[in-house]
């Protein structure tokens, strides 16, 4: 849980700088907000803005490759 927590202040920190309005769902929303569960994974909702998809793709994968 360290790592996946780890990443997501990483990804946090990324999607802030360059100015991109998120927010987490999923099990990492759900340990926060709701009933803890076990998650390996983090699942963000991200407003891109249409055209800006294949460049925000490329900077995610830059930071956490696939």
């Amino acid at each position: 849980m360290k790592q996946l927590l780890q990443a997501a202040v990483a990804l946090q920190a990324m999607l802030q700088a360059e100015q991109l309005p998120f927010c987490f769902i999923g099990g990492i929303a759900l340990a926060r907000w709701g009933e803890p569960r076990l998650t390996r994974d983090l699942d963000i909702t991200l407003l891109a803005g249409f055209g800006n998809e294949e460049r925000i793709a490329t900077r995610l994968l830059e930071l956490f490759p696939s």
